[in-house]
């Protein structure tokens, strides 16, 4: 294909044809390989003595091999805290009724918590059996509606059709994440691993833990394609459900709970490089080059593509449904899955000569579904191409330069939608984002010349508008923040957390609208911004609030006067981005050899570090791996603490001191110590994800095509007879 036939940007509509296939989890299975390796704990009885009386877990398995098992001494206070039970309880009848079964519901287990309720079915097999019953835990969603993991918006999670054990996980998942990571050091409960039967280059979680989406290879890295599993810890499996072939690696991946025409589904953005001649095929391998990679403004060897497609999460339920309801048969799963259609549909295709980075999908404002990528015009990133999946034509959209650095060129280093404002959050940069040290001298003397300052960063909200075919579209930023020089600690990288306000209501089919009631609405949690700095402890980061909050208060002019009397929307807070560039240096000798990456949360972000000059595209080694603790992010709603925050850092009361952020003297912020994963587990990865809603984290391995799955959070398990019980690791 010649220049002149390429055009510059192509935005094509949704393609009527589905592609595709669905998976039955025998296609992948080999002579002597297992489907699926099942490495989590078995719940024995044990392990629950252990959990009642506060005693380590003796199941838990380490790394991705299987633990061994636990030790005599171990195995010893077990027995001695078994025999600690008054003799009159092993004296008690335990099948014969204490009480009325309708008091025991609405009297006593109405008024427990999810630990206390999990130590009192062990009195005897009537409160046993009470407390499965659906009510109990469906009553108790109410009080937990605001920190609830997020579900499918699908009928399947209401109130009236989610079931007892469905309803339990959520709140056992909600429970014991909140106790695990008020530790210093937090420490995954369970593992296990699975089998992709392909190598993983990128994934995501979606919230809550139902489904992973996936861009693999084979080992020869010659096919490639996007894989969606269905991922459930209660049965410790996962199995891929659906496939679509992609012509070249897709990256930057992301995935939504989203809904298209009226259809609730996972939509899946990704990006891909392919070659722009064919001649150059035998010149370089397109899927082996950095994603991160800019290429010259004069490079003509590459053209690149963000495709975003959806799968409905009726057909995706139907078939992939691990708990038992689903096919199980072969040749019943393919008669089944005939009948529901291929499952893709790629509902746009956004071409470019130029970079593209960063997708985003999200609702809009009216609930319909949104895409948008960074532009990068001659190797800068300095616009915003997006458009509207239900239909319409695409747009593309420009900032007006910061009128303050006008003597600075000035670009886009992140950005995502918030959907209730109409609004891009973009992060933007003005001037050359360059390490001084690791320049040339002669180039080092000309960078940022201008400005000795630069580069400089700051935070802007951009309305989303209808724009009219390609033309591009300059608007003023509806609000700035205050802007933040660099004085040499300069950003290398820079990661946003997503709102976690969840699908769309108007669409939501789950239990969330019935929860929040008639005119409800989510409460805003923030968006975190985190960023990898040249010089930086960890890893520096900061946080939108809605208006109301304390965090927020005195804020800038134009972000006040963008509020409209609205007090149902982010604005940029007096400290956002406002960093002490001596706060974030660390030890100089350390950071010689390791640098940091955020795998981002709204409540739970986690730090990684990797060694300096070691990483490869899809493969690095992670030295350590810390849980980031912040009283504001975990307790989101909790005004009156985030006040006394907010006045001790106005006041400059506030202390950072041995790698903690101290007011009076109380810990709100740290870093906790190094959480204990196996080495083996953290070598030669070629892709990481975290959940942070749930607590999970998945690793995924460059010479091997199983997946480590490492479970922060309990959620009831099965025992030995099949009986749904309490996990034993709520504490």
């Amino acid at each position: 294909m010649s220049d002149e036939e390429l055009f510059e940007d192509n935005i094509a509509e949704s393609a009527p044809s589905r592609i595709g296939d669905w998976r039955h989890p025998d296609d992948d299975i080999l002579s002597e390989r297992e489907d699926v390796v099942s490495l989590g704990s078995d719940c024995s009885e044990d392990e629950y003595y252990a959990y009642l009386h506060g005693l380590p877990n003796v199941g838990t398995s380490t790394g991705v091999a299987k633990a061994s098992l636990a030790t005599s001494s171990l195995a010893a206070r077990v027995t001695e805290a078994k025999s600690d039970i008054p003799d009159a309880s092993k004296s008690v009848d335990r099948s014969r009724p204490i009480l009325c079964d309708d008091v025991i519901i609405d009297n006593i287990l109405a008024e427990l918590d999810v630990q206390d309720i999990a130590k009192l079915r062990q009195v005897s097999q009537q409160f046993w059996g009470c407390s499965l019953e659906g009510a109990v835990w469906k009553r108790k969603l109410e009080r937990e509606k605001h920190r609830l993991p997020p579900v499918p918006p699908t009928a399947r999670y209401s109130i009236e059709n989610i079931s007892a054990v469905e309803a339990e996980r959520l709140l056992v998942r909600c429970a014991s994440l909140a106790k695990g990571w008020n530790t210093r050091t937090p420490r995954y409960l369970h593992n296990w691993q699975f089998d992709a039967y392909r190598v993983v280059v990128d994934m995501v979680l979606l919230p809550g833990g139902q489904y992973i989406v996936a861009s693999v290879t084979d080992e020869h890295w010659t096919r490639f394609s996007i894989r969606v599993f269905t991922a459930d810890f209660q049965y410790s499996m996962a199995s891929p459900i659906a496939q679509m072939d992609v012509p070249t690696k897709a990256f930057d991946l992301r995935a939504k709970y989203m809904t298209f025409r009226g259809k609730p589904g996972i939509v899946i953005a990704y990006i891909r490089r392919d070659y722009r001649h064919s001649y150059y095929r035998n010149r370089f391998n397109v899927n082996r080059l950095p994603d991160d990679l800019q290429p010259a403004a004069d490079d003509r060897r590459l053209k690149y593509e963000c495709v975003v497609a959806h799968i409905p999460l009726a057909a995706v339920e139907l078939l992939g449904d691990i708990t038992g309801t689903a096919p199980q048969d072969i040749r019943e799963f393919k008669i089944l899955a005939e009948q529901q259609g291929r499952p893709f549909q790629i509902l746009t295709e956004i071409t470019s000569r130029s970079r593209l980075s960063s997708p985003a999908i999200d609702d809009d404002v009216n609930g319909a579904p949104l895409v948008a990528v960074i532009k990068h015009t001659d190797g800068v990133a300095d616009r915003i191409v997006y458009k509207n999946l239900d239909g319409g034509p695409g747009s593309t959209l420009m900032g007006t330069p910061n009128p303050n650095l006008l003597h600075l060129p000035q670009s886009i280093m992140a950005f995502c939608i918030i959907p209730i404002q109409n609004q891009f959050f973009v992060l933007r940069r003005a001037g050359i984002d360059v390490d001084h040290e690791e320049l040339p001298e002669a180039e080092a003397a000309n960078a940022n010349a201008q400005d000795p300052f630069a580069p400089y960063y700051w935070g802007e909200f951009w309305d989303i508008v209808d724009g009219a075919g390609k033309a591009p579209i300059t608007r003023e930023a509806a609000a700035r923040s205050k802007v933040f020089p660099s004085q040499g600690n300069y950003w290398k990288k820079v990661w946003m957390s997503d709102h976690g306000l969840g699908p769309a209501l108007a669409h939501d089919r789950s239990m969330r609208p019935q929860l929040l009631g008639p005119g409800g609405r989510p409460k805003l949690r923030p968006v975190t911004v985190f960023v990898q700095a040249k010089r930086c402890a960890g890893i520096a980061y900061s946080a939108i609030w809605n208006v109301d909050h304390p965090l927020s208060r005195s804020t800038s002019t134009s972000a006040d006067a963008s509020t409209d009397g609205d007090d149902y929307r982010y604005v940029f807070g007096p400290k956002f981005l406002q960093f002490d560039p001596a706060e974030m240096i660390d030890d100089d000798e350390v950071l010689r050899y390791v640098e940091y990456q955020a795998l981002p949360g709204a409540a739970r972000p986690l730090l990684y570090s990797t060694r300096r000059g070691t990483s490869r595209p899809n493969k690095f080694q992670i030295e350590t791996i810390m849980g980031l603790w912040d009283r504001a992010l975990l307790d989101p709603f909790n005004l009156g603490t985030a006040g006394r925050i907010a006045e001790a850092v106005e006041q400059g009361e506030a202390e950072v001191q041995g790698g903690a952020f101290s007011v009076d003297g109380d810990v709100v912020a740290t870093v906790s110590d190094n959480i204990e994963i196996e080495r083996e587990s953290l070598n030669a990865i070629s892709a990481i994800a975290w959940d942070d809603t749930i607590g999970r984290l998945c690793v995924a391995y460059a010479k091997r095509t199983q997946l480590a799955v490492f479970d922060f959070a309990a959620v009831p398990m099965r025992s030995s007879n099949e009986t749904a019980v309490a996990s034993a690791d709520l504490v």
